[in-house]
């Protein structure tokens, strides 16, 4: 082994220690003896070897005895021994301005945050602030800081641009008094990941809009790239349909007109839905976002939540819809506050006051159950049946092989009481891949079954994504867009599931919760007979 890989593990030593380790100094040790084998002029390997590593400064026993076993082993059970003490994607937070060790413990042992995901989410929802030390301006730092680093790949989540997006067009229409001005490009066509923002606007004078500072610099304060396309008004359809591209699409539509019916019918092809643009065979009967009658998988303050479940259930009535699906998570999530049989049956009595609140809309009681290592259900066959309906989700064991996590998951599809496979694949969009999934074998497993698969609407998730989703279609599977909401905002969080859907070329017959609250009960209810 070189001299650098050498320090580099013993610097992960370090890093490790400083964050389980309540003494101070054995970190301090291994990161001094990870500087002094980096700085020596020869292989340290030869040292060894040599019987004399133990003569460098700031190499006492134990290190000595590690390195020894490194070079001669190529491994350290040592560091084996302490990853094993924390979670994969703890270090990762480290990178992140504004979090020494004692904060990533903190964050660690109070929040049970784990990885750049979890303390985006919890940055988002405001659970930092009540902690320790975390004031504004560490706070802003933190965010400022996982945006950097979100924006090293040069991609960014749908939702981060869009919602920028829509901002910049609010101030481009109230500041310039633009009267033609829409998103295009990736955005608008749905795209998970996206590299930039295309804003369209219909002028004959471009030029002051230039004075806006976002379009000024060509990003926005977060990054995010912006390209403005100008057009005079009469050209407006033409260059929207230019900019949403993508270009092999776009290429089709040559004739200049005000609206983009106008260019299609000009070029002589039908209509085409902005997501549909990618698509070798385009369908136009798309679900749409007044297809949607009500949202299951939702979480409140009995589990991870950061709002009480009276409100979460005020805010999917206020926003129009005729249904919630609560979901809290089940007792083997202790990370996430997951509930005990015995605080099930506690929510259920507030649940039914609830349901005589808020007559004529329906509150369904489900758990988000987690599915054990086995494929097992955290809860027993009889609690799954007791509750209205069950999503049934990995959070664990991520590492199994490919047959063994198939297996797993198909296990739980078959079990009789569950209704739902929660975010099929476990990806998080810009932190960690799926894992290791046959996803034909479990869409072709949930189709035999009768069970439906979640398009997890999360924008850090969006899981399934449009391809798997059109598979899905394809199969007869059917799709519950799903917010997994974790707080009043993430109840909207489905428009960006529903971008996805209609991606996937989804209609309203093939999603769930585009059905009337009856009928989704009945396809619930027909499974605890």
């Amino acid at each position: 082994m070189t001299n650098h890989e050498i320090a580099g593990v013993l610097s992960q030593i370090a890093e490790i220690l400083e964050i389980v380790d309540d003494k101070p100094f054995r970190a301090s040790a291994y990161a001094n003896g990870a500087r002094q084998i980096e700085g020596l002029t020869q292989p340290a390997a030869d040292l060894v070897r040599a019987g004399k590593l133990g003569e460098t400064p700031g190499i006492g026993k134990a290190i000595e005895e590690k390195v020894k076993e490194l070079v001669t082993t190529g491994r350290l059970a040592y560091l084996e021994e302490l990853k094993d003490q924390i979670p994969p994607s703890l270090l990762e937070l480290r990178e992140i301005e504004g979090l020494g060790p004692k904060k990533v413990r903190q964050l660690w042992q109070e929040l049970r945050v784990t990885s750049l995901h979890e303390l985006e989410s919890a940055l988002a929802q405001g659970r930092l602030k009540d902690l320790k030390g975390f004031g504004p301006k560490v706070l802003t730092s933190i965010g400022e800081s996982i945006v950097r680093k979100r924006s090293e790949t040069g991609l960014y989540l749908l939702a981060l641009a869009w919602k920028a997006g829509e901002t910049l067009l609010a101030q481009l229409r109230e500041t310039f008094h633009v009267k033609q001005a829409e998103l295009a490009g990736q955005v608008r066509r749905g795209c998970e990941l996206v590299d930039g923002i295309d804003v369209v606007v219909g002028t004959d004078s471009p030029k002051p809009l230039r004075e806006h500072p976002w379009l000024a610099l060509g990003k926005t304060p977060d990054g995010i790239p912006i390209r403005l396309h100008a057009a005079p008004p009469a050209d407006f359809g033409w260059a929207l349909a230019q900019a949403t591209g993508p270009a092999g699409h776009a290429s089709r539509l040559t004739a200049k007109a005000a609206t983009e019916e106008e260019v299609y019918e000009l070029a002589g092809i039908e209509f085409v839905p902005p997501e549909q643009r990618d698509a070798d065979r385009p369908e136009r009967s798309l679900i749409g976002w007044y297809d949607l009658r009500g949202v299951v998988h939702v979480h409140s303050t009995w589990s991870d939540g950061i709002a009480p479940l009276e409100e979460m259930v005020r805010e999917a009535r206020d926003r129009g819809f005729g249904y919630v699906g609560i979901t809290e998570h089940s007792k083997t999530a202790a990370y996430a506050g997951g509930l005990s049989e015995s605080r099930l049956r506690e929510q259920r009595e507030v649940i039914e006051k609830l349901r005589r609140q808020h007559l004529g809309f329906r509150i369904f009681h489900g758990s988000e159950c987690d599915i054990l290592a086995d494929g097992a259900m955290d809860f027993s066959d009889e609690t799954l049946r007791w509750l209205d309906f069950c999503v049934a989700s990995v959070h664990s064991h991520f590492k199994l092989d490919r047959a063994a996590q198939t297996e797993r998951i198909c296990r739980a599809l078959r079990n009789p009481y569950v209704d739902i496979l929660g975010h099929p694949t476990g990806r998080l969009l810009l932190s960690r891949p799926g894992y290791e999934v046959d996803l034909e074998r479990v869409l072709a497993c949930a189709k035999e079954e009768g069970k439906v698969v979640e398009l997890n609407a999360n924008p850090r998730r969006l899981d399934l994504d449009s391809a798997w989703a059109r598979r899905a279609k394809e199969l007869g599977v059917e799709v519950s867009i799903d917010p997994d909401a974790h707080n009043l905002g993430g109840i909207m969080d489905v428009r960006y599931g529903l971008k996805v859907a209609r991606r996937a070329g989804l209609a309203r017959e093939d999603v769930l919760n585009a059905r009337p609250a009856e009928s989704v009960s009945e396809v619930f209810s027909r499974r605890r007979r």
